[in-house]
């Protein structure tokens, strides 16, 4: 996770996550651009799949290893 780079003294940056499965795997790729760029997200918070995704994200768990779960479960389909 990126730490405090780009982030504004005094402010918080909070993400909303939407539902369904392509949105949800979309915001995996949302979240990759967000650290690329610096930003740091404060709060996370999501619905249905993109709850899973926001919760992933928070515990720490790294954009490559979302992505190629995300791509396993897609090859079990």
């Amino acid at each position: 996770m990126v730490k405090n780079r780009g982030k504004v003294p005094g402010t918080r940056l909070g993400l909303a996550l939407g539902g369904g499965a392509a949105r949800g795997l979309a915001h995996i790729g949302v979240l990759e651009v967000l650290e690329k760029g610096g930003i740091h997200i404060d709060m996370i918070a999501g619905t249905s799949l993109g709850a899973l995704i926001g919760a992933l994200y928070a515990r720490g768990q790294e954009i490559d290893d979302m992505k190629q779960q995300a791509a396993e479960l897609g090859a079990k389909r």
